[in-house]
């Protein structure tokens, strides 16, 4: 259900103000009030420590230390800012605010887009599609009006691609094939 918890999705902007997609390996959500119900934050200049839980089936993937990434509610995605420490089965990581933060593993990203036709080259619009990485995971779209539907995708990984038709409770594809890797942006059909 991280989808529907999380802030936004998985597109961040590293310290050097890089696009980057994100593999994420914990999440919290860091919000204090006051008696009087008012947002309170840390003092300019002050910091805290924040842990974040690891779940068991990551350890084998898990950096000893990882960037820690906040949530920009202004802009609508995850900003670089830090670093934080695998002690045990907790990241530990010192922040200057709270807010959402993440212990993400960075990728570099492409965009690619996907155009779905019927065998006479009509466009299929609203066929949802979703594309699976092995390291990053599965991400989803509808097909627009013309029949694409465009997202970011990790660069140099294969991918599996599968296309479903209009019945939401159906678990078999229409349509499957292994994709990529994929360098630069990228259209297929």
């Amino acid at each position: 259900d991280m989808p529907m918890q999380m802030p936004g999705m998985l597109y961040a902007q590293n310290e050097a103000g890089a696009e980057r997609m994100l593999q994420t390996l914990g999440m919290l959500a860091v919000e204090l009030r006051g008696s009087g119900g008012e947002d309170l934050n840390l003092p300019e200049g002050s910091t805290s420590e924040i842990r974040i839980p690891l779940d068991p089936s990551l350890m084998g993937i898990a950096p000893a230390t990882i960037p820690l990434w906040y949530f920009d509610e202004v802009n609508g995605y995850w900003k670089e800012e830090g670093e934080a420490t695998l002690q045990g089965n907790m990241y530990v990581g010192t922040v200057a605010h709270f807010s959402f933060w993440n212990c993400d593993i960075p990728a570099e990203a492409v965009t690619l887009c996907v155009s779905a036709t019927n065998e006479n080259q009509d466009a299929l619009n609203n066929l949802w599609v979703s594309i699976t990485s092995s390291t990053f995971g599965t991400t989803y779209g509808y097909t627009n009006e013309n029949g694409e539907v465009c997202g970011f995708v990790p660069s140099n990984e294969t991918l599996e691609l599968n296309v479903y038709g209009y019945e939401y409770c159906s678990d078999t594809p229409l349509y499957t094939e292994t994709i990529g890797p994929f360098s630069t942006d990228t259209s297929i059909s």
